[in-house]
C-alpha cells in the first residue's frame, strides 16, 4: 500500500492495481495460404488485458482481423501482399492500445504458403438431382480450414439453376499430392 497526503492534511493508504502485461506464447496453426483467410488462435497469459477494440494483430506487418478476444485471441489472416511467397516465417504481433506491442515467440512464427491448387476432379459429369460424390485432387489442401465447392451447370444445360454449393461435410473429398 502507498500513502498519500490529502489536501486537508489527512493521510490515506491505497493500493495500485493494474492489469498484468499480456504474454502471447503460441500461435496455431503455423501456416496458411497467401490468399489469407486462415483463422489463427493466439494463446498465452493475460491476453484479455484490454478490450477487442484496442487490439491489433499483424502477421509480418499484414493485418489479421480480430474475430474473438478473451483468454485467447482469434484473428483471420489478411492477403499477403508481397511479390512472392516469403521463404521465411513471419512474426505475429499483438498491439494493445497505442504503446504496448507484444510479439509471439519466434518458434511460433506464421508461414504464408502457396495457395491450394486444384489439378483434377472426378467424375466430370453428374445427374441433375445431385447426390454425387466428387473427388478433388491437387496440392496445398492441408492449408484449407473449411472447403466449399460451387458446381456450375454446363453451357448446354437448359436449366437456369444457380450454382450449387457443396460443403466438405457432405460429398466433397479432397486428396492432395
Amino acid at each position: 500500500a502507498r500513502h498519500c497526503r490529502m489536501l486537508e492534511g489527512q493521510e490515506r493508504s491505497f493500493s495500485l492495481s493494474g492489469h498484468a502485461d499480456p504474454i502471447p506464447e503460441k500461435v496455431s496453426p503455423l501456416k496458411g495460404p497467401v490468399a489469407g483467410g486462415t483463422v489463427i488462435t493466439i494463446s498465452g497469459k493475460h491476453l484479455d488485458t484490454a478490450n477487442k477494440n484496442d487490439v491489433i494483430v499483424t502477421v509480418g506487418g499484414t493485418p489479421c482481423e480480430v474475430l474473438s478476444f478473451g483468454s485467447e485471441i482469434t484473428c483471420e489472416t489478411g492477403v499477403y501482399k508481397g511479390q512472392k511467397v516469403p521463404l521465411e516465417s513471419l512474426r505475429v504481433s499483438v498491439k494493445y492500445g497505442k504503446s504496448t506491442t507484444k510479439d509471439v515467440p519466434v518458434t511460433f512464427n506464421f508461414q504464408y504458403s502457396e495457395n491450394p491448387k486444384l489439378t483434377d476432379y472426378s467424375p466430370k459429369t453428374s445427374f441433375v438431382c445431385g447426390g454425387r460424390r466428387i473427388v478433388c485432387v491437387g496440392s496445398g489442401f492441408d492449408l484449407i480450414q473449411r472447403a466449399t465447392m460451387k458446381v456450375l451447370p454446363s453451357a448446354d444445360d437448359f436449366s437456369q439453376s444457380p450454382p450449387v454449393e457443396v460443403s466438405t461435410h457432405y460429398s466433397l473429398l479432397l486428396q492432395y499430392t
